[in-house]
């Protein structure tokens, strides 16, 4: 394990442009572009577990 901090970038592509995302613990911020990009900013042999929960549209419910 590193034992200076380090920055982690983590990239999601959920093949729809109509979602929301609901965290279930608090693990820092993510932006919405395309995909989803979590950053995370870790001190040495820090651990981090993320949990979220996803929810997707499809057909006639995206265009709400």
């Amino acid at each position: 394990m590193r034992r200076s901090p380090v920055k982690v970038e983590t990239k999601l592509n959920f093949n729809t442009s109509y979602w929301k995302l609901k965290k279930s613990r608090d693990f820092g911020e993510y932006e919405k572009v395309d995909t989803v990009k979590f950053t995370l900013n870790l001190d040495g042999r820090e651990k981090k577990k993320f949990n979220y929960i996803l929810t997707t549209h499809h057909g006639r419910r995206a265009d709400r």
